[in-house]
């Protein structure tokens, strides 16, 4: 029983086969010069629509119009600035950013949680209990800010 290993003669490595770019962009020749022994010629891409599309307009406001004011204001209604104004004040806002920070923190405690850290999951228990308190007083202030 013969074990040596018998050296196979070296075939070259066959070059690779491009594949054509499939932009339909691109010349329909570039197309066919491109593709491979192997894969097919691909067909000529459907030619560009020529026809340019006119968007029916409601109004007759011209080009030059629009480019006479490009910054037209819109007012706010002052009911809607009033109760703008009101939730701002009513609302502490030391209250909301102290939710936002224990949940920014309970975020960074999620992983190690499930990594298995005991102290985080402990870290991530007492955050979930601070962030029930503080959404429960502010809710509060927003219903003692909506009545009159």
């Amino acid at each position: 029983m013969d074990l040596s290993i018998r050296k196979q003669p070296q075939q070259p490595s066959p070059t690779p086969v491009s594949r054509p770019i499939l932009n339909p962009a691109a010349p329909t020749t570039m197309l066919q010069v491109s593709a491979g022994r192997n894969s097919p010629l691909l067909p000529p891409p459907p030619p560009p629509p020529t026809t340019t599309a006119t968007v029916p307009t409601h109004n007759s406001i011209h080009p030059q119009q629009i480019k006479q004011q490009p910054h037209s204001y819109v007012p706010v209604p002052s009911v809607i600035q009033q109760q703008q104004q009101q939730q701002q004040r009513g609302m502490h806002p030391s209250k909301y950013a102290q939710l936002l920070n224990v949940i920014e923190e309970m975020g960074k405690d999620i992983k190690p949680t499930y990594a298995g850290n005991k102290n985080s999951a402990e870290r991530l228990r007492r955050a979930i209990a601070s962030a029930r308190v503080l959404v429960r007083e502010c809710q509060l202030e927003c219903d003692r800010n909506s009545r009159p």
